[in-house]
């Protein structure tokens, strides 16, 4: 994307690390969708998003725009200490997101599903704006 020489371990798939970065584009996964037709048109192919991105802006007086990976939560950034004092502050940081969302629309008829990578690994907290929420099964097998 940039068009710069980099030794061979710092790209990925023709795109650098800084560039990935930049642009919000993690390291392509093996497909999260079953392989059955759509659930709606019985279609077969399907445009895969592995990189849902969102557009941001960052900065106070100087705001300047970048593009981040849609996912479900984020791992926090701690903020150094400033001059005027030592509080610790935290926020989400755009560079670290976790359950990355990934989109499959059916060419046929647009049917749009999405996916999470690594449900797992989502925090579950107040700060990350995540909770559990569980249902009941009204059938015998689980």
């Amino acid at each position: 994307m940039c068009e710069k020489e980099f030794a061979a371990h710092h790209v990925v798939r023709g795109i650098c690390k800084d560039c990935r970065e930049a642009h919000g584009l993690p390291e392509r996964t093996e497909p999260l969708r079953p392989k059955v037709p759509c659930a709606r048109c019985g279609g077969t192919s399907f445009v895969r998003a592995y990189a849902i991105r969102e557009r941001a802006a960052k900065g106070n007086d100087y705001v300047s725009e970048y593009v981040a990976a849609l996912a479900l939560s984020y791992e926090m950034y701690v903020a150094p200490p400033t001059f005027f004092g030592s509080r610790t502050v935290k926020t989400p940081d755009a560079a670290k997101p976790v359950g990355l969302l990934e989109a499959y629309a059916c060419r046929r008829c647009g049917f749009t599903e999405l996916y999470t990578q690594r449900p797992n690994a989502i925090p579950i907290s107040e700060a990350h704006a995540t909770e559990i929420f569980e249902v009941e099964s009204d059938t015998p097998y689980r």
